[in-house]
């Protein structure tokens, strides 16, 4: 059975054009932790992204969504660049074992301070 990052390994760039909604996009962390370059609107990267370019492209508008897919599609290294930035923001934010531990690691330090 494939998984998730088997899945979406085959494309050369994943899409998102999400205008309302809330809540953290799962769909956009898969994409980031199987190192592919993303596109995104503003809403569909809430959480994720604030700045275009660092972890995915962002636009709001049909041209400019269009305009950072084909960017991507036309410079692959620094597709590749980006897709890097955020396959390392899912290791170190939102992998479930590096949660879990600063979790933890919040808890025991609180623990530390009520016992004094």
């Amino acid at each position: 059975m494939e998984d998730a990052r088997d899945a979406l390994a085959r494309y050369a760039v994943f899409v998102c054009p999400i205008l309302s909604g809330s809540g953290v996009r799962v769909k956009l962390l898969e994409a980031f932790a199987a190192g592919i370059p993303v596109v995104s609107t503003r809403i569909g990267a809430e959480g994720l992204a604030r700045k275009d370019g660092e972890f995915c492209g962002l636009a709001d508008d049909p041209e400019g969504f269009a305009e950072r897919v084909l960017t991507l599609f036309e410079n692959r290294e620094k597709a590749a660049e980006m897709a890097s930035r955020a396959r390392l923001e899912v290791e170190a934010n939102w992998d479930m074992r590096t949660m879990t531990a600063k979790l933890v690691e919040e808890y025991r330090e609180l623990v530390k301070e009520k016992r004094g």
